[in-house]
């Protein structure tokens, strides 16, 4: 797992599940896409089945970046871990640099595949994010 932003982890299942590498790091939240059972010293987790390479909806964008703002406000360490962490766990990082920060889409890949190389985010999921970052920054400009 490798800390790519402030307060944001990526990684895998393993590492998840990793005991001593989640103390290490003070990871106190975690956002599966993989069920895996968590020490209880993890205060808040975050759990959404949403398949690999393959669009994802917007409803649960919106909560899930508000989970991650949350936990990181509260100045809580985060680790966001798909099976590998290399596709689905930095491609909801990179939504949330650009939904959160306004840090371009590309822009928040290079930050992210600078810090964890092996990362691969899947262009049809940062597709659906950056549809819902559209979508929400219009919403929030008609207001």
């Amino acid at each position: 797992m490798e800390e790519v932003f402030k307060n944001i982890f990526v990684g895998s299942k393993k590492d998840a599940a990793d005991r001593a590498a989640l103390k290490k790091n003070k990871i106190e939240s975690i956002f599966s896409f993989e069920f895996v059972i968590t020490p209880a010293f993890v205060k808040a987790k975050y759990f959404v089945a949403a398949p690999d390479r393959q669009p994802v909806d917007g409803p649960w964008l919106g909560d899930a970046f508000g989970f991650l703002r949350a936990q990181t406000a509260m100045g809580r360490n985060v680790l966001v871990h798909c099976q590998e962490g290399i596709s689905r766990s930095p491609s909801l990082v990179a939504g949330y640099l650009c939904f959160t920060y306004g840090i371009p889409i590309h822009e928040a890949v290079s930050l992210i595949t600078a810090k964890r190389p092996q990362a691969c985010p899947n262009p049809i999921f940062l597709e659906s994010i950056e549809k819902f970052v559209r979508a929400e920054n219009e919403r929030v400009m008609g207001a």
